[in-house]
């Protein structure tokens, strides 16, 4: 999701735009220019909500993930009530009130309840704040303080009404409606894995995208029937205290406290601060209240990022102070134009051929090894993109060897061919093993090559290396059963399939995987009273059906 490398050019960006749009004309042409950027976005959203094309019960649009949509959404409602605020036209002010309600309804159909509830606490943030500091807007006073008490009823009908067929009926309002603690019981497990690592690691963290080490490591095997690979701990705090250690997050927290520090405290100190009004103070808090409370329980992501920056620059734009001695520096117009430019350009050329290019053209030469209908061809393409030494050599590696799996099965192909994919494929392998230590991950993605094509003692031993990383998650055991049942170990199979079933033994898959066990293990009678448990667990027919 992130990395060092994102979190530079994020950094960077925010500090271009709010050194470079100085005035409020030059903001005024960038949101409006994102917010009809948003408009098709949601208008696409809306038609996947209408059916007419392609789409799950939650909006996303073309981002892939429905909370990715939720908050680009979130920002986008509050950039409406921004232009709305700076605007004195009153058919702007009646479009962009519009597009907020628009935006709002996407949101919810995205049925992203942590983006709700930041939606919600935000606008409360905004009206309060109006509400309480905006004297010298009375009109717009007396709106925010109504908008307020109609939130908060309205907040109390839904919460009333939670059970009604209206509410029930629709998916995402229903998904919103029945928060519970227990749905956070999942979150909070994961949460306590993060704290393991940040109790190992506590001032410096792990590093960027390195959480999956530590929820490999501290595998909570409740988490059986969630995803496999955790890469986030989908709580702000825990994600920084992880990835940076309390430096990091004092530091990540220091951002929020610094907009704190120009929006609300200093305006109450300084009466003679005007770098925003209060509407304007009120609607950017809002935002960033909103995005908090998003954070807690959602993760952030290269959208979030991008207008997290675009709010950060917005606000450096009106109260950032240039030392005096650099307002008083003069420099010589010639020097910028022959030599500083020239530069600049130069060095900007060298990063995007140097860091982004090669990632740009191993991304073509996939594409490329897809459509080629030639193995030899198709492994030419593979190889090309590896040794363009781009960021994303996991990624083809990984490809790579889901064509070798085919490849070498395939008696029609050359023998030669199957050959070098199968030699270079796993000289790829073990690069990625050398460059993601101690990773589970990797392990067990090797371990199944090898046992795809028939090498089980290769496999076995990966394996056994991924467990030893991640000694508490049953895939990883089942997958040591699958490899020993592969070489006719059938009870040392079946003491793993027992293992990761005792784990927790809601685990219907292991449950299932134990009971096959127990039949290669010529141990029928077992198997019945492990299929017939005393409190009922199994009662799935499908499995029934498989081991009858």
């Amino acid at each position: 999701m992130d990395g060092y490398v994102s979190l530079v050019h994020t950094f960077l960006y925010m500090l271009v735009v709010g050194s470079v749009l100085q005035t409020k004309e030059h903001w005024q042409r960038l949101l409006n220019t994102s917010l009809f950027v948003a408009f098709a976005v949601a208008f696409y959203g809306l038609a996947q909500y209408g059916g007419f094309v392609d789409g799950s019960s939650r909006i996303d649009s073309r981002l892939g993930n429905a909370a990715y949509m939720a908050v680009y959404m979130l920002f986008h409602i509050f950039v409406a009530f921004w232009l709305f605020v700076e605007t004195r036209v009153t058919f702007h002010k009646v479009l962009y009130g519009v597009l907020a309600a628009m935006f709002t309804f996407v949101l919810i159909e995205t049925g992203t309840r942590g983006t709700a509830i930041g939606l919600a606490v935000g606008v409360m943030v905004m009206a309060a704040y109006i509400g309480l500091f905006g004297k010298q807007f009375v009109q717009y006073r007396k709106y925010a303080i109504g908008a307020f008490v109609v939130l908060l009823l309205g907040v109390g009908t839904f919460i009333a009404a939670r059970d009604t067929a209206f509410v029930q009926n629709s998916p995402n309002l229903a998904r919103i409606a029945n928060i519970s603690l227990g749905d956070l019981e999942i979150r909070t497990i994961i949460w306590g894995t993060a704290w393991e690592g940040v109790k190992e690691s506590p001032v410096l963290g792990y590093g960027q995208s390195n959480f999956n080490y530590v929820f490999n490591k501290y595998y909570d095997p409740r988490l059986y029937a969630q995803e496999q690979w955790f890469d986030r701990s989908h709580n702000i705090f825990m994600d920084w205290l992880v990835t940076g250690g309390i430096l990091g997050l004092v530091v990540y927290l220091s951002i929020f406290g610094w907009c704190v520090w120009y929006l609300l405290v200093r305006p109450l100190i300084d009466k003679e601060d005007h770098a925003f009004n209060a509407m304007e103070r009120g609607v950017l808090l809002g935002i960033l209240a909103g995005y908090f409370t998003h954070n807690l329980v959602v993760f952030d992501n290269i959208v979030s990022y991008i207008f997290f920056a675009i709010i950060l620059g917005l606000i450096n734009s009106r109260v950032g102070l240039v030392p005096k001695a650099v307002a008083e520096w003069k420099v010589d117009k010639s020097i910028i134009e022959q030599f500083a430019a020239p530069v600049m350009a130069v060095l900007v050329v060298a990063v995007i051929y140097f860091a982004h290019v090669p990632g740009m053209h191993a991304a073509g030469d996939i594409i490329l090894a897809f459509r080629a209908a030639d193995p030899a061809e198709r492994l030419g393409y593979f190889k090309q993109a590896i040794g363009r030494e781009s960021f994303a050599h996991q990624e083809i590696t990984e490809q790579l060897a889901q064509q070798t799996m085919s490849v070498v099965r395939d008696t029609k192909i050359p023998e030669a061919v199957r050959a070098e994919y199968q030699s270079y494929t796993e000289e790829q392998l073990s690069r990625l093993v050398s460059e993601k230590p101690g990773d589970a991950r990797v392990h067990v993605f090797v371990g199944s090559y090898y046992r795809a094509i028939g090498n089980l003692e290769r496999a076995a031993e990966h394996m056994a290396l991924a467990r030893e990383y991640s000694p508490l998650k049953q895939a990883i055991i089942e997958q040591q059963g699958f490899v020993a049942l592969s070489e006719g170990k059938n009870d040392e199979a079946l003491e793993y399939f027992k293992t990761a079933f005792e784990l927790d033994v809601r685990n219907l898959e292991a449950r299932e995987y134990y009971a096959a066990g127990l039949l290669y293990a010529q141990k029928p009678d077992e198997t019945r009273l492990l299929m017939i448990s005393a409190d009922d667990r199994i009662t799935d027919d499908a499995i029934m059906r498989r081991l009858a």
